[in-house]
């Protein structure tokens, strides 16, 4: 019965270092959901700002002499 308690005791021991560093896995995965949530709000915000670019009027003129000149440099 001894040997049982200590045993028992020595679990309540060693689960709490490993509670902790669950935990603190957790919380590190946690963080890394927040920052992919971050990152891909940041990237539609992106694609919203090149979707605005590329319909822009005056960007696509200027594409079109861009690639004038480039035609032009290339003969």
């Amino acid at each position: 019965m001894l040997s049982f308690s200590v045993t028992k005791g020595a679990f309540k021991y060693l689960e709490l270092p490993l509670l902790e560093q669950l935990t603190r896995l957790l919380e590190d995965a946690y963080d890394i959901l927040e920052q992919l949530d971050a990152l891909f709000d940041n990237l539609d915000h992106l694609f919203e700002q090149l979707t605005t670019i590329l319909e822009n009027e005056v960007f696509n003129r200027l594409l079109k002499y861009i690639r004038t000149i480039l035609k032009f440099i290339r003969k």
